[in-house]
């Protein structure tokens, strides 16, 4: 009779383990890395950009052709633990008088889903924008741009 109730509870205990385990906790005993650990870990590039026609946080339509160039997308944006930061403009320079780097500050609010960034970097990133998520390899950031007296979200992807 004890080796019947054993093999019952056996499975219950097991399939309960996982809930246990401790928040933030990766299951190797390494707490979960912070937003500005992920932000910070190196330069982040271009990845694709889109429009978030019914507010929900994901790509619906592509970018209009034409919008962005080459020049927008080629740079790097570096994070610092600091809370300061470098856009680089890449090989490719919209304006050919355009500094190659500028020096930026930039800032975690509104319980770490807002970034707010001090000066203009590729592609128009500036301001507060909504960060929709961080992880090792990728960054999404949403901000509500106006053109042509039409406001619409667009989200910018960036990579390692």
């Amino acid at each position: 009779m004890k080796i019947k109730i054993w093999a019952l509870i056996l499975p219950m205990v097991l399939a309960f383990l996982p809930a246990c385990q401790k928040s933030g906790d990766s299951g190797s005993g390494t707490p979960a890395k912070t937003k500005t650990q992920l932000l910070t870990k190196s330069a982040w590039r271009f990845d694709h950009a889109g429009l978030d026609l019914d507010n929900n946080g994901t790509i619906d339509s592509p970018i209009p052709a034409g919008i962005l160039q080459t020049c927008d997308t080629d740079g790097t944006i570096t994070f610092n633990a600091n809370g300061t930061g470098v856009g680089d403009e890449g090989p490719t320079k919209c304006d050919a008088s355009d500094p190659q780097t500028a020096n930026f500050t930039w800032s975690l609010k509104s319980s770490e889903t807002v970034i707010s960034i001090s000066n203009v970097l590729f592609g128009g990133l500036s301001g507060d924008i909504k960060l929709l998520s961080v992880s090792e390899t990728e960054l999404s950031m949403e901000k509500a741009v106006t053109s042509s007296g039409l406001t619409v979200n667009a989200i910018v992807v960036l990579k390692h």
